[in-house]
């Protein structure tokens, strides 16, 4: 589970970087706190299902590729 927790992070820092966004910028557009979004970067604490769906909404990512890497 911390792999994952950890690849889920380093995407989406990856998506945040090439989105040019802070992570102030995400947590805003995803109605989140920044220490949410710290905390899904370094893979410290498992998100809420709710909480993926608002980051990847705020990212234009799926689901399945924060979880699995996965292009949908």
């Amino acid at each position: 589970m911390e792999n994952l927790l950890k690849e889920m992070g380093k995407r989406l820092v990856e998506r945040r970087k090439q989105l040019r966004l802070t992570q102030e910028e995400v947590a805003e557009r995803a109605d989140l706190t920044t220490q949410t979004i710290s905390t899904a970067e370094t893979g410290k604490k498992a998100l809420r299902p709710a909480n993926i769906i608002s980051i990847c909404a705020a990212l234009d990512i799926s689901p399945d590729y924060l979880l699995l890497r996965c292009i949908v």
